[in-house]
């Protein structure tokens, strides 16, 4: 990962408390719920479903359905 690449992540990162909060909540507990991550942040759930979305496209987490897990390096 490039120094360009390792600033705009973090960037991007410290943009949103939310964002970091989701990160460390999967990484704690692995797998959660867009739900139980809506209720251990206190945030809207449109606030939560657009920074997973974030966090996805940016291959941080992994969502399938309403699960949302830490992404696995392949």
């Amino acid at each position: 990962m490039s120094t360009t690449t390792s600033v705009e992540g973090m960037h991007f990162l410290t943009q949103s408390s939310v964002r970091v909060r989701i990160l460390e909540l999967l990484y704690e507990a692995e797998v959660l719920s867009k739900r139980e991550l809506r209720d251990r942040i206190d945030a809207s759930r449109v606030t939560v479903r657009r920074n997973v979305i974030a966090l996805e496209d940016r291959d941080l987490i992994t969502v399938a359905n309403r699960t949302c897990e830490k992404h696995s390096p392949r």
